[in-house]
């Protein structure tokens, strides 16, 4: 094995355990993909990141150097030619954002940028004042799918290792359930409150990893909701003087908290 820079090739995730020698196949729209959108030829090298995974679960595993080779159906597959050594992958700076679920393409676009700052996993709150309003379980289903599709794609182009998992609450209980699976570390509410602080003065340097933020929906969180974060240990967290739009203060909160904990390494 070899240390070897890939971080310009287009990268895929497959379930298939890989070996030096082994071909292993691209599912049908990430083969649609290379041959359309990226526009590979064979032989071209690409990255493959090689696990097995459970639908919106958390995605990680091996990293392999191959080259594509078109099948007789015109499937692609990767010829692994080579195990790649990539540094070991620290904590998340965020383990887990809970957003607001917004309208339009907000939510989309926090779920890819949260992929891309590192987030493991993130939570999307129908909160009372959430614009955008599911109607039921499959509504649910297909727009968690659609997310997933987002957060994949992200941690391909950013070149992760793992793909974050996207789950939509709907309920606050549903949000507690969630919260105890994945939250272990501090709690931040990004919030206009009066009563908010600055992260310095919730959390003096060092800053621990793994933390949970939340940021509220358009109109932000309600008084009761805000109290219901606190009541599990969320802190009241002041981004800064300005009034910022919810996306905005996902990203700004999430770049905010990386940069700290890696000035601290």
């Amino acid at each position: 094995m070899a240390i070897q820079s890939s971080s310009t090739l287009p990268q895929f995730f497959v379930e298939h355990p890989c070996s030096v020698g082994s071909c292993v196949p691209l599912s049908e729209s990430d083969s649609h993909h290379a041959q359309h959108v990226l526009r590979l030829q064979e032989g071209e090298r690409v990255r493959v990141v090689s696990s097995s995974s459970k639908a919106h679960d958390c995605f990680t595993g091996e990293v392999f150097l191959g080259t594509i080779q078109r099948t007789q159906d015109a499937q692609i597959e990767v010829c692994i030619e080579e195990k790649l050594l990539v540094p070991p992958t620290a904590q998340p700076a965020v383990q887990t954002l809970i957003f607001g679920m917004s309208k339009g393409k907000k939510n989309e676009l926090v779920v890819e940028k949260a992929t891309e700052l590192g987030v493991e996993s993130v939570i999307l709150w129908q909160t009372a004042r959430s614009i955008l309003r599911l109607k039921d379980s499959s509504e649910v289903k297909k727009r968690e799918e659609r997310l997933h599709k987002v957060a994949e794609a992200a941690a391909k182009q950013s070149k992760r290792l793992s793909i974050p998992r996207v789950h939509i609450c709907t309920s606050q209980d549903n949000l507690l359930r969630e919260l105890q699976k994945s939250s272990t570390g501090p709690r931040l509410c990004c919030s206009l409150s009066p009563n908010s602080k600055t992260l310095s003065q919730i959390m003096p340097p060092p800053v621990p990893r793994m933390s949970c933020i939340a940021v509220g929906p358009e109109g932000d969180f309600t008084e009761e909701e805000e109290e219901l974060l606190v009541s599990i240990d969320f802190s009241l967290l002041r981004l800064g003087n300005n009034t910022l739009r919810s996306e905005t203060a996902a990203i700004a909160a999430i770049a905010m908290i990386q940069a700290i904990c890696e000035r601290n390494q």
